[in-house]
């Protein structure tokens, strides 16, 4: 009799650890984040509209979209549920000055995230492109010969509008 409590202690024992073990929590996979595009180009005005993809085995939380400006945070935005179309961003003379960059960020309820970056060149429109830069005097040509006639006192004026 005493050998077979033994075996059934036992037995209780490894039953208990596999059950114990088995109800543990389940293990999800991290968050994972997908745009249509990781680059674009536009101008003063135009949109730009990307399509964000997320997949969160953990629970959607949020997702954060941050604005760059080299480097710098200048506006976020969250989102309390995926979003349901693109994502669209309007560019703004401002943006003309600096390297834009959408951060997406997607947060699962165990706190992982994932991120992902939409970069945007900007175009200068001939407005910005003249204001932007000084604008030094080098040649004044007057005929159809191409012959150079600016006054050696002019080289050096810059013109700034």
């Amino acid at each position: 009799m005493k050998k077979y409590s033994t075996y059934l202690s036992g037995l209780c024992i490894l039953l208990a650890v596999v059950v114990f073990v088995s109800c543990g929590e389940k293990s999800t996979e991290p968050p994972t984040i997908q745009l249509s595009q990781t680059s674009a180009t536009g101008s003063s005005g135009d949109e730009i509209s990307v399509s964000v993809t997320t997949a969160t085995d953990g629970g959607f939380k949020s997702l954060v979209v941050t604005k760059l400006w080299d480097g710098d945070a200048q506006d976020t935005e969250t989102f309390n549920a995926p979003l349901s179309g693109a994502y669209t961003y309007t560019v703004v003379d401002d943006d003309a000055d600096h390297v834009v960059t959408i951060n997406f960020t997607v947060t699962d309820n165990e706190g992982r995230t994932a991120s992902a970056e939409l970069v945007i060149s900007i175009e200068l429109t001939a407005r910005q492109l003249l204001l932007k830069y000084n604008w030094q005097k080098s040649e004044e040509i007057r005929d159809a010969d191409l012959t150079n006639y600016i006054n050696p006192a002019y080289v050096d004026d810059i013109y700034r509008f």
